[in-house]
């Protein structure tokens, strides 16, 4: 399983699609109770700030990443 891999905030919402057993079922559960439980926790304006944070993040981890091959 390669559930293990995921860094440990993400894993909550990892649900295995390949069988349907009583597991899956019970990830899928969770995975949707993480959710709701997310988003009833914050409001509209932090989630926002919070995407536009993390939109940055990820615009300098890509600008590194193409700067370290060579890319621009």
């Amino acid at each position: 399983m390669v559930r293990h891999h995921i860094v440990s905030e993400l894993r909550p919402l990892c649900v295995s699609v390949l069988e349907s057993d009583l597991d899956s079922r019970k990830q899928l559960e969770s995975a949707v109770g993480s959710i709701a439980e997310r988003l009833s926790r914050a409001d509209a304006g932090s989630l926002e700030r919070e995407a536009k944070k993390l939109e940055s993040e990820r615009l300098d981890l890509l600008k590194k990443s193409s700067m370290k091959s060579g890319i621009n």
